[in-house]
């Protein structure tokens, strides 16, 4: 069993789980590596076992969740951490990310695209290109809560990373608008 459980943490040091905030089990909050923050995270009871629930967004009656794991195994790390309240593993040197696809948007919306990234080959979270008066701007994940306030279900603690992302995509995505035109 003792394996099993190093095996794990060895599996999981790109991203590891270095904060859980379960004081609301309607807003569930976890840090990985210190650096990218997970909300909206539900906990529910279901016969007498504790299940995690991730937001999602309904579009044409389909159920799309805001950030997906893609790996099982990731996603099992997450979901038992979440479940004991357990944080573990060594904080690895840092969060490596990829766009993965910019999708255009040709509705009359201010979303211009849905666009993808990926951290460490293990999450994958959409966001979108708006145009925000006349500029372009990165939104990411959020959701209206009771009150009719937003709040952010996916954030990148390191501004300087944030930036970097977001200027990326905001330029791959000019690029392949002017691609298309």
């Amino acid at each position: 069993m003792l394996i099993f459980l190093c095996f794990e943490t060895v599996f999981c040091q790109d991203l590891i789980v270095s904060f859980i905030d379960r004081t609301n089990t309607d807003n569930v909050k976890i840090e990985l590596n210190q650096t990218l923050q997970l909300e909206g995270l539900k906990l529910r009871n279901v016969n007498s076992d504790i299940k995690v629930l991730i937001p999602y967004y309904v579009k044409n009656n389909i159920q799309y969740p805001y950030f997906s794991f893609l790996d099982l195994r990731f996603k099992s790390y997450i979901i038992n951490s979440i479940k004991s309240n357990t944080i573990n593993g060594i904080q690895p040197d840092a969060v490596k990310y990829k766009i993965s696809r910019i999708r255009q948007n040709f509705n009359d919306s201010n979303i211009c695209a849905s666009t993808f990234v990926t951290f460490n080959d293990l999450i994958e979270i959409e966001c979108f290109i708006v145009k925000d008066k006349n500029a372009l701007r990165v939104l990411w994940p959020s959701a209206m809560t009771k009150d009719k306030t937003n709040t952010l279900l996916f954030s990148i603690k390191d501004l300087a990373l944030k930036g970097q992302i977001e200027n990326e995509i905001l330029n791959r995505y000019k690029i392949e608008n002017i691609k298309t035109e």
